[in-house]
């Protein structure tokens, strides 16, 4: 749902500002954007059943905090989620790259920041997440979805989807610093030093 309202923020803003909308480079937008967000979650469940944090949280409020469970419950293996994590992240490549060529040369940058902080947020070597800059990330992360969901409307880099996102990206944020508190404990003991476990 999170993915859905950002990529309508993107395109309610271009629609707003005059932009005629492109109902099929809108679909294959949204698309692309549940893709990628579907990939950075499965591998946001991989490196934290590799850190053991999954693991030791006993007082997640389910289904809200403490990931999936797939890799705890026997549904996929630690390997199988990495790989599926990753197999979803490289499929929206083509399709993005698509999209470039009908829209502009800019969404390759947009596209690639969009995935590097989503990767980034849990992956070593850089684990975000751990270093008490997961909000930054989630931020710069949803603002990513509605710049770029305008620009390939718009064909351009504009002032007025940074404006709208922000607003929605620290409310996404402020969502995920509200759901590390059940996990905080789990984390603290797995090494995980989220916002949460640094303020205490």
């Amino acid at each position: 749902g999170v993915t859905l309202c950002a990529c309508l923020i993107g395109l309610a803003v271009a629609h707003g500002s005059g932009v005629p909308l492109d109902a099929l480079k809108a679909a294959t937008t949204v698309f692309l954007a549940l893709l990628a967000h579907a990939g950075i979650n499965v591998l946001n469940d991989y490196f934290d059943a590799r850190s053991g944090t999954d693991a030791l949280n006993d007082e997640r409020l389910f289904p809200f905090t403490g990931g999936s469970r797939f890799i705890q419950n026997g549904v996929l293996s630690e390997r199988t989620t990495g790989l599926f994590g990753y197999a979803l992240l490289l499929a929206v490549v083509p399709a993005g790259l698509w999209l470039t060529a009908v829209s502009a040369p800019g969404l390759i940058g947009i596209g690639l920041f969009g995935l590097v902080v989503g990767w980034a947020y849990s992956a070593p070597p850089l684990e975000l997440v751990n270093r008490g800059l997961g909000e930054f990330a989630v931020t710069g992360g949803w603002v990513t979805v509605v710049v770029g969901t305008d620009y390939v409307q718009r064909h351009a880099f504009a002032f007025a989807p940074l404006a709208a996102g922000l607003g929605f990206a620290l409310l996404v944020a402020n969502l995920l610093y509200i759901n590390q508190f059940p996990d905080a404990k789990a984390d603290a003991r797995a090494g995980k030093r989220t916002l949460v476990v640094r303020l205490g």
